[in-house]
């Protein structure tokens, strides 16, 4: 197996010997698939001829049985509207005569005794032809038969072809005036086998009977069957017809899996065992063809076994006649079909492979004189590594392709000015990647020394105020790049009062970083002067609004919390609305604002506005870093979220917030790269 696979990577690095093998294989596959083709085109040409002249014959057996068919059912029809009428007639009578005992008896010219007692005389003295009367009870009971031994006896046990239940479906409440015919077997006492009969029952309300005239249609269904039996005959007659003039053979079998004509016995898969049942094999092809039928499909493929043990493939066609259950099969061996196909695609094996023979001598040779250059391009490449593309030029030396550059107008020739283009450029771009490289890593440099000055000028260590237990307070701040434009500061103005404040400028990078820094320092310094929040927000504005050419401008708040009393006042520049943690564990927002962002407009006026601590309350400051934080399917972390966040941490210390809810902001992120910078802060009254 080592050997193989080393034999196997020698000949496929030369790619030569890649092209001379994809040539072969190409014409391989070329040859195969004509083949198949052909092989599968003239093989469905095949079977498509024996299809419509299976379809054509089935048609024409359908015609035949149709026709055979109408005529069975039209006999049969009339022979039964004629003995409905005959039924009706009788019936009809035996109703008018019990109707006029009925009327004596209630005219008590007779009692009802005797009424129904002449009843029964007269109905069994009336003549009564092919046809026979009873009568019954709503029990079921027969109370008048023309044969006197069926008295007394019950028609519970018959029942109709519809599955009825005579006795039952025959009552005077269930029958309407006009009656009802039905179809059952009966067998009567004293006579062998059972009849079928129909039977015509009409209601007598009078005295709550069932009259009933029935007459025997066993004759009918023997006519029918002969018929049937004349319909399977000249199948017969046709089915060998067409066995002597084609390969095709057709057989018939009913619903019941009867075979009403066999196939060949050559072609016959349905052989009877000794106890004179189909063999599994017939069973299962039957019940393939039935199915096949059902679906409305026509074509079906089945295996039989030969006398020598082979399986032979067949074709089968069906159809089925409902009217009948009968089921029509035409089939033939699929090898018969095929025997042509098989004929065109060895004559083209033939063909095809004294073409590849030549095709590949000659591919060969072709191939050996293209190869020459490209090999000493291979060459060159292979010495391009230890060149000096730090050097401006290559130079004066002569190049080993010049000759095939020059000579060769074709793609080889182009092939070779492109490598002593390459060469060119790379130098070229070497050099100047060298320099782009050093210029990078100077600016990183830089840039990495801002982010540490800038992160340096915010307060980070905490506790904050170690000696004032009436406040506790705790931030953290990430930038989306090196340098951000988030800030927070804090600081005491005197003994009693606490300055805090947050904001957010409206850019990332360098510039946003810088003006920042000019916010910060504008607090810081306002702070000292200023004594409420909303004057300090005022001149803030002015002062960087003034000279403000890239129309920047920051979102903030700035607060002066009195730790003696806990009283808040702070004033909002156009920043989130900060989460009130109450004491008791419940979250709000703080939605008022103060004006518009700091920095768009001069003299803009603000409010102050005011909240009052009590011990254990806090209150969260934060960017939209947070809410507006996005995931890879661009869904934001929003309020609802911060603020179901904050719920759960109330009880938590101020650190443990602040760190809680920087971890939602980047587990919510993920994967997305964070979009904007982070600041968050929380304070809480001690009291």
């Amino acid at each position: 197996m080592t050997s193989l696979h080393s034999i196997s990577a020698t000949v496929f690095s030369s790619f030569r010997a890649r092209i001379i093998f994809f040539i072969a294989l190409i014409m391989i596959v070329t040859a195969a698939l004509v083949m198949y083709f052909s092989n599968q085109d003239v093989g469905k040409a095949m079977f498509i001829a024996q299809e419509q002249a299976a379809k054509d014959v089935l048609r024409f057996v359908d015609l035949n049985i149709k026709s055979g068919y109408d005529r069975l059912l039209k006999d049969r029809v009339e022979a039964m509207l004629q003995r409905r009428r005959q039924l009706k007639d009788h019936a009809l009578i035996a109703q008018s005569v019990l109707a006029e005992l009925a009327d004596l008896a209630q005219r008590s010219t007779l009692t009802a005794a005797q009424a129904r007692q002449h009843a029964v005389q007269w109905l069994q003295r009336m003549p009564q032809g092919a046809s026979e009367l009873f009568v019954f009870e709503p029990d079921q009971t027969i109370v008048i038969h023309t044969d006197a031994s069926q008295i007394g006896q019950t028609v519970n046990h018959l029942v109709d072809m519809k599955g009825r239940s005579i006795g039952k479906a025959m009552k005077t409440d269930r029958l309407d005036i006009d009656g009802d015919f039905a179809v059952f077997a009966w067998q009567m006492d004293g006579k062998r086998g059972k009849h079928k009969k129909l039977g015509y029952f009409i209601p007598f309300h009078p005295w709550q009977w069932t009259i009933a005239a029935t007459i025997d249609i066993d004759d009918i269904e023997a006519e029918a069957q002969r018929q049937q039996d004349h319909i399977v005959s000249v199948l017969y007659n046709t089915f060998r017809q067409m066995e002597q003039n084609s390969d095709a053979y057709a057989f018939l079998f009913t619903g019941q899996k009867k075979i009403l004509i066999p196939p060949p016995e050559i072609y016959n898969p349905c052989q009877l065992t000794a106890d004179g049942k189909l063999t599994t094999a017939c069973e299962a092809i039957l019940d393939k063809v039935m199915a096949t039928a059902h679906a409305k499909r026509q074509t079906i493929r089945y295996s039989r076994s030969t006398a020598d043990g082979d399986n032979m493939q067949m074709l089968a066609f069906t159809a089925y006649f409902k009217s009948l259950d009968w089921y029509i099969v035409i089939a033939g061996p699929v090898e018969n079909i095929q025997k042509p196909a098989r004929a065109l695609v060895t004559r083209q094996s033939y063909i095809i492979s004294a073409i590849f023979i030549v095709s590949l001598l000659i591919a060969f040779f072709l191939i050996n004189r293209l190869f020459a250059p490209l090999n000493t391009l291979s060459a060159y490449a292979q010495e391009l590594p230890s060149h000096d593309f730090t050097a401006a030029t290559a130079g004066n030396l002569p190049s080993p392709i010049d000759d095939i550059a020059r000579g060769s107008r074709d793609e080889i020739g182009r092939l070779a000015k492109s490598f002593e283009f390459m060469e060119t450029q790379l130098r070229a771009n070497i050099r100047q990647l060298i320099k782009t490289t050093a210029s990078e890593e100077r600016m990183k440099s830089e840039l990495n020394v801002a982010r540490t000055i800038q992160m340096g000028i915010l307060p980070k260590t905490f506790p904050a105020f170690p000696d004032h237990s009436e406040v506790s307070l705790y931030a953290m701040l990430e930038p989306a790049k090196e340098v951000g434009g988030d800030l927070y500061d804090f600081f005491f103005l005197d003994d009693d009062h606490l300055c805090f404040c947050l904001g957010d400028v409206s850019d990332k990078g360098v510039p946003a970083a810088l003006f920042m820094v000019i916010t910060r320092t504008l607090v810081k310094l306002l702070a000292q002067k200023d004594r409420t929040p909303a004057q300090m927000m005022e001149h803030i504005n002015d002062t960087l609004s003034t000279d403000n050419p890239n129309a920047m401008f920051v979102t903030l708040i700035v607060g002066i919390l009195n730790i003696r009393t806990g009283h808040l006042q702070y004033s909002n520049g156009g920043h989130n609305p900060p989460i009130f943690v109450a004491k008791n564990g419940s979250c709000r927002y703080v939605k008022k604002i103060s004006g518009l962002v700091v920095g768009a407009m001069e003299e803009m006026t603000y409010d102050n506005l005011t909240l009052q601590f009590e011990p254990g309350d806090g209150l969260l400051l934060y960017s939209d870093g947070v809410t507006e934080a996005m995931n890879p399917d661009r869904e934001l972390l929003g309020d609802a979220k911060l603020l179901d966040t904050t719920k759960t941490l109330a009880d938590q210390p101020v650190q443990d917030v602040v760190r809680a809810i920087m971890k939602t902001t980047h587990d919510h992120a993920g994967a997305a790269p964070q979009s904007d910078d982070i600041a968050i802060m929380m304070l809480r009254y001690n009291g």
